[in-house]
């Protein structure tokens, strides 16, 4: 994906040193979202989650949506049952296995991180970097 000043501006955080409120850094593969706008969207997704997460506890409303073609066809589906996989499914594949491990206990499961590390047999300083 091409990141421009238009796309971050808006997740960066004004008072980040790193960017200064811009959004973008500069490296060798040109201009890269800061950590700042990074963090930014992982929030908002995981508080999407939660939030799917716990409306899905009952029996939740189907939707129907239109799909493109000639036919002009639609199909039906549960938004938030199908965000909750997506976001379980995008962490599985882009994280480690050790990373996905913390993931899974601090963030999925709630665990706070003392417990964290005494399951996965790690320090404070392993489990913060």
């Amino acid at each position: 994906m091409n990141w421009n000043r238009t796309e971050t501006i808006g997740l960066a955080n004004p008072r980040c040193t790193q960017c200064y409120g811009s959004g973008l850094t500069l490296s060798r593969q040109g201009a890269v979202p800061c950590r700042c706008v990074l963090r930014k969207i992982f929030r908002r997704c995981y508080n999407r989650f939660r939030a799917a997460v716990l409306k899905a506890g009952g029996c939740t409303k189907t939707s129907m949506e239109f799909t493109a073609g000639r036919d002009r066809r639609f199909s039906w589906g549960r938004k938030d049952e199908e965000f909750i996989a997506d976001f379980l499914l995008v962490s599985r594949r882009s994280l480690s296995q050790a990373e996905y491990d913390i993931f899974n206990y601090h963030y999925l499961l709630g665990a706070n991180w003392r417990l964290c590390c005494r399951r996965l047999d790690m320090d404070r300083g392993g489990f913060f970097h």
